[in-house]
């Protein structure tokens, strides 16, 4: 059994014995098998700029590729977004007979990960309980893929996968095993995930020279040397790389609130929004599955309507399908801002998130700075991540709050000690910090020093020693009271998103500065040897692309991470043009909120016109209703129309109605004038009859006679009929109180 060191060597060591072992290793394959190092780096390259975008590796990368291609086991720890997953799947790139496996913690990452090796030329698939089948299993046999993702679950408990990965013909074949974000075989191989911690049966079935390549962002020395023991990697003839996990494009931040469900905190993100680009992109962590959809809820109503489709939530209850889907939706940027709990913490690379936060105590300072670090994954986006805690953390049971009631008896000495809630001495260390936070995440992960003090956008902390920075960033107005020991910061509220240049303005501002140096380079410096860079080098760039605040020389000099010695000479000049953008921009979004306004205008006119048409046309069939209601059937009668003359359209002459039904008849109604109307000329005694159908069996009749009509008495006299018909006066009277219309 291979024999792992446990004495804690520094880290000038460590390096020097990982590159030791690169050394040895190269020397005995140069004899073996005729290997040049110097041909092997340069095939690394010239793969990554053809497959990367026409971007080189790191030196750092390279050796890690180098070791692991060389057989070495290797543990390479790297904050989030770094490039860490590039050197595992770099040897595939000369070898397309070889198979790599790699472990990883979540289907929808595994998917993920495939898709990117995809992208590179690279056959890659992604194994789980919902893609594994016979068809899968057979171009798994025939090494159809180079690159295989597969779970934990999978590899061990899979009768079927794990017997594949067993077989002696496939292990001819394999370059190596990856295990991904490897802190998770402690953090999860309790009760979470069992099955994590029994990753160490990889040693017994993988043969010892086949190399096994773990990474993580965030490995304390402790989980470092347990990985170690459970998978039999011996630091003395592996390659280990720490590059530490420090994000100085990240701001920390620590606030208090009420409870685990104070979502009144990061309602800034939502209050006062009119258009999508206003919008962060976000990551909001929650502990509990509920706890991501009630937060959800409470952003979709604080939200206008138009807005509510650009926020969503993720949680493990959801399917491996609409997981994919939200994933999918935040990565093309239709989702600005997430609600997520750990499924969401995982291999998130997302390069233009600004903001994440976490609601509650997470487990560990680890679980925390994991999931910070899915902001600010690109270099060139200053992010902020605020770790949301509960007041109790602070809280001491059985200790007043109240001035002058301190006690020096033991006893309250030892009952201080118990808090109100439980946390992680390591989290508890890191919230309760009274320095930069910074320091005390390199104590605990064992980052390597020399790491430059900012002195911009470090923590909150630091901004509080020094106030006068150009980056205050302060508690949300909802959380501030809820602050423990501190007195209320006057500063402005940086949560406002005018801090800072997003989207395509952000990219108009980086494109005019990039033309900028490159013409100032041509024509100030026509012919110096050196690039435009040197004019306004990246870093520089980067900080005033994306900075709203600078307005002064000052600002700019006092903002800046690096020293830009041109400063004196251009900085007016940069700046000007950068105001230039910027009202082009704020006049492009009052323009097209104005337009957005009158449109919505629009639509709301005409959906109200669309109701008063539509309430107009139902209160004319009441009145036909009631007026079919009001009827006596069968028989004749007359009627008053001259109060609903405007209901039905009728002309003002006429006076008189009268409808007749019988049982086989459709129900009419008449409607009689005393004059004549222009309708036609005069040709019998009924001259014209117009009808206007209002229902099915219903319709109007208006008569034009040249004269009046016969009197009742009359019609009988001719008729000679037994049934008399009513007097005029009576009739009408008494249809009056049976079919009243109401206009």
């Amino acid at each position: 059994m291979t024999t792992v060191l446990t004495q804690k060597d520094s880290h000038a060591e460590q390096k020097q014995k990982s590159y030791t072992n690169l050394c040895n290793s190269r020397e005995v394959a140069a004899k073996t098998s005729n290997y040049s190092s110097e041909t092997t780096r340069k095939a690394f390259v010239d793969a990554c700029l053809q497959r990367c975008n026409n971007q080189s590796p790191y030196p750092w990368q390279l050796d890690a590729a180098e070791a692991f291609y060389l057989g070495l086991d290797c543990t390479v720890l790297a904050g989030t977004g770094s490039g860490k997953s590039l050197p595992f799947v770099m040897p595939s790139m000369l070898n397309s007979e070889k198979v790599l496996v790699v472990i990883s913690p979540l289907n929808s990452l595994e998917e993920d990960q495939a898709s990117r090796c995809r992208k590179m030329g690279l056959a890659a698939v992604a194994v789980n309980h919902q893609t594994y089948t016979d068809e899968l299993h057979k171009e798994l046999g025939l090494r159809k893929y180079q690159v295989v993702y597969t779970s934990p679950e999978m590899a061990i408990l899979n009768p079927r996968f794990n017997g594949l990965l067993c077989s002696p013909n496939y292990h001819k074949h394999l370059i190596g095993i990856v295990i991904d974000e490897a802190h998770c075989i402690v953090q999860w191989g309790g009760d979470f995930r069992p099955t994590y911690g029994k990753l160490d049966k990889l040693r017994s079935f993988i043969p010892t020279h086949i190399p096994l390549y773990i990474t993580s962002a965030t490995m304390t020395p402790d989980v470092l040397s347990e990985v170690r023991r459970l998978l039999h990697i011996n630091p003395s003839t592996s390659f280990h790389l720490n590059l530490g996990n420090d994000r100085k494009n990240i701001y920390q931040e620590v606030s208090f609130i009420r409870n685990r469900t104070d979502f009144t905190a990061v309602d800034f993100l939502f209050e006062g929004l009119t258009h999508v680009d206003e919008m962060e992109r976000a990551l909001i962590f929650v502990n509990r599955v509920v706890d991501s959809q009630l937060g959800w809820q409470r952003a979709y109503g604080l939200l206008p309507p138009h807005l509510r489709q650009h926020v969503g939530f993720l949680n493990a209850l959801r399917s491996e399908r609409s997981k994919v889907s939200e994933l999918d939706l935040f990565r093309r940027g239709e989702r600005r801002i997430l609600w997520v709990t750990e499924v969401g913490g995982m291999g998130l690379d997302i390069p233009d998130i600004t903001f994440a936060g976490q609601l509650g105590a997470p487990q560990s300072p680890t679980v925390w700075l994991q999931r910070a670090g899915r902001a600010g994954r690109s270099a060139e986006v200053q992010a902020r991540a605020v770790l949301y805690i509960e007041a109790s953390a602070t809280k001491r049971i059985g200790v007043s709050t109240e001035p002058g009631d301190e006690n020096e008896s033991d006893d309250d000495e030892e009952e201080e000690k118990t808090y109100r809630k439980k946390l992680e001495p390591s989290l508890r260390e890191f919230v309760e910090a009274k320095g930069c936070r910074r320091d005390v995440a390199d104590k605990l992960f064992d980052n390597p020093p020399g790491r430059v003090a900012l002195t911009t956008r470090c923590c909150d902390n630091c901004t509080k020693a020094h106030p006068t920075q150009s980056h205050p960033v302060l508690e949300s107005a909802s959380s501030s009271s809820m602050d423990v020991d501190s007195e209320p910061e006057e500063d402005p509220d940086p949560h406002s998103t005018v801090s800072r240049r997003v989207q395509t303005h952000l990219q108009s501002v980086r494109a005019a500065l990039l033309t900028w140096r490159v013409k100032i380079a041509a024509r100030d410096y026509p012919h110096a040897c050196f690039t435009s860079a040197v004019v306004l080098p990246d870093p520089v760039l980067t900080t005033i692309a994306s900075n709203r605040q600078l307005t002064t020389l000052h600002d700019l000099q006092t903002a800046l991470p690096t020293t830009w010695v041109l400063a004196e000479r251009y900085g007016e000049e940069v700046l000007g043009l950068v105001r230039r953008i910027d009202d082009e921009d704020r006049a492009a979004r009052e323009a097209k909120r104005a337009a957005d306004q009158e449109a919505r205008r629009l639509e709301s006119e005409r959906r109200a016109a669309e109701k008063v048409a539509e309430a107009e046309k139902m209160r004319r069939s009441r009145l036909l209703e009631q007026a079919k209601e009001n009827c006596t059937i069968p028989g004749t009668g007359c009627f008053d129309l001259r109060d609903c003359s405007k209901s039905f359209g009728i002309d003002s002459h006429t006076t008189t109605g009268s409808w007749t039904q019988t049982p086989t008849t459709p129900r009419r109604m008449h409607a009689q004038s005393s004059v004549r109307t222009p309708l036609s000329p005069v040709k019998s005694p009924v001259q014209q009859t117009s009808s206007t159908s209002f229902a099915s069996d219903i319709s109007f009749s208006i008569y034009t006679p040249q004269h009046p009509p016969p009197s009742p008495s009359r019609k009988r006299s001719q008729s000679g009929a037994d049934h008399q018909l009513p007097t005029p006066s009576s009739s009408i009277a008494r249809e009056r109180k049976r079919s009243k219309f109401t206009t």
